[in-house]
């Protein structure tokens, strides 16, 4: 904040906005803010937003203090201040030249509704292009629906569970199903939602997160910190067990080393 702005109440309005963008439209698990001790003005902002105390950690150097909000205890009181600046309810716009329709995204237990697939499907029989391998496919235990207009125009899912990574139980999440509407492709829409359900993941205590790919796929998921597997990775099937056609991406969360063998999903493909 800038001297001459200071004590006006902006820094707790610009971050209510920063978490009714979190919360109410990015659907994030938590929001965590750090503070140096004795920045009482800072406390006192964070305070009054909802955070609560989370202990400390060493950032830059210096010990600080660690603040977490969560959904629920925050919720209220985002809604309450939030008056975001102009501008800044389009974060998150589709681009489109029908008003900026405001994209917001949902978290839900379970796979996605028949009907948001079917939207998302647009008629074409084979959107993810694996058909044609014959596999049976996990119901996801997660998703993640991006809403345009009050329609749903990209999806993704995952599921926690755990694999095996050289022979050693690895708690994995099994990133699957990020699909984006054909009218809406080519807008970040696909980045923003594979972002968010990592956080999600880390939140529920993953420690790696994996995809099965199409190789076109492969720079997308890389320029996002993705790792591409050069082991084969196996997984069950109602005939046996078989090795994955596909590409194996992997993103780390836990600062643990990448398999030198072989993976088993432990289960069917996400």
């Amino acid at each position: 904040m800038h001297p001459r702005t200071q004590g006006r109440g902006i820094a707790a309005e610009a971050g209510a906005a920063c978490l009714d963008l979190a919360f109410r439209r990015l659907s994030l698990p938590a929001v965590f803010a750090f503070v140096l001790p004795g920045n009482t003005a800072s406390t006192a902002v964070l305070r009054r937003l909802g955070a609560q105390e989370d202990g400390t950690v060493r950032s830059s150097g210096l010990q600080c203090l660690r603040y977490r909000f969560d959904p629920v205890t925050t919720g209220a009181t985002v809604t309450a201040r939030a008056t975001a600046p102009a501008g800044a309810a389009h974060l998150l716009d589709d681009g489109g030249d029908d008003g900026r329709t405001d994209l917001r995204l949902i978290h839900m237990p379970g796979p996605a509704s028949p009907g948001d697939r079917a939207a998302l499907h647009d008629g074409l029989p084979d959107p993810f292009g694996v058909d044609g391998f014959g596999l049976v496919w996990a119901d996801r235990q997660h998703t993640l629906t991006a809403v345009s207009g009050g329609r749903p125009v990209a999806s993704a899912g995952w599921l926690l569970r755990d694999m095996a990574f050289d022979g050693s139980r690895r708690r994995t999440a099994g990133l699957g199903g990020v699909l984006v509407h054909p009218a809406h492709r080519g807008q970040g829409i696909a980045r923003t939602l594979i972002s968010v359900a990592v956080e999600h993941a880390r939140a529920a205590g993953a420690e790696t997160m994996m995809l099965l790919c199409r190789p076109e796929l492969v720079p997308l998921y890389t320029q996002l910190g993705w790792t591409r597997l050069a082991v084969p990775v196996t997984f069950q099937q109602p005939d046996g067990v078989r090795t994955s056609p596909l590409t194996t991406m992997v993103l780390d969360l836990a600062g643990l080393p990448l398999p030198t063998v072989n993976v088993d999903l432990r289960g069917l493909p996400f």
